[in-house]
């Protein structure tokens, strides 16, 4: 999942994104990242 957030008004762009992805043990793991755009 990816979303973008934008306030021209208080010049903010961000962006968040969740990942899902498999270990090297087998496992299921959640990939979370989030940042300026």
């Amino acid at each position: 999942m990816y979303l973008e957030s934008i306030d021209p008004g208080k010049n903010r762009r961000r962006f968040y994104s969740l990942d899902t992805a498999t270990s090297l043990f087998g496992a299921i793991v959640l990939i979370r990242r989030w940042g300026r755009i």
